[in-house]
């Protein structure tokens, strides 16, 4: 067997694992709310809790909190897909730079969810006026974002090399 098959083997398991992360995740955030909801009321009632936790779902603030991480999961989720363009041997394709603009915007989108958009609709919304844009300085979504914005511009150089060696053939 080549290198070549079996690397392209463990590129397509990735993808499938990264598949697999995006749905555990994603369930993941859905059973964090209602373990807080369990916690918070501390009842036995098992219909208590779940009419709970589906009333918390209607919460402004649940929906707020969940910018960052459903981009996240979008991310995660191009990841998955530009593993399998690379797995099938697909260079800087156009579906392959597509992908990577898609995982940079949302790793960008994210990172200033979390910097200015969360904590200013939070505040606004606990409130109920608006008193300015709020900011939470973090280290890590800061570097999440910088590296989104990395991939974004290299997809986009990649983009403008590709063009530039089609117009050549």
């Amino acid at each position: 067997m080549s290198k070549i098959t079996i690397v392209n083997r463990q590129i397509a398991f990735l993808s499938f694992l990264t598949k697999i992360a995006v749905v555990v995740l994603g369930f993941g955030l859905l059973i964090s709310r209602y373990q807080a909801v369990s916690l918070l009321i501390q009842s036995e009632d098992l219909v208590l809790t779940q009419s709970l936790f589906w009333l918390s779902l209607l919460s402004p603030l649940y929906w707020i909190e969940l910018i960052a991480p459903m981009c996240l999961l979008t991310a995660l989720f191009h990841a998955a897909i530009v593993f399998d363009r690379l797995a099938i041997g697909q260079g800087f394709s156009p579906c392959m730079i597509k992908g990577l603009k898609e995982i940079g915007s949302n790793l960008t989108f994210a990172s200033v969810a979390v910097l200015v958009i969360q904590p200013t609709l939070i505040l606004w919304v606990k409130m109920s006026q608006f008193k300015g844009p709020h900011f939470t300085l973090d280290l890590t979504f800061v570097t999440i974002g910088m590296i989104g914005m990395v991939l974004y511009f290299l997809a986009i150089e990649g983009e403008k090399a590709q063009n530039e060696l089609s117009g050549i053939v």
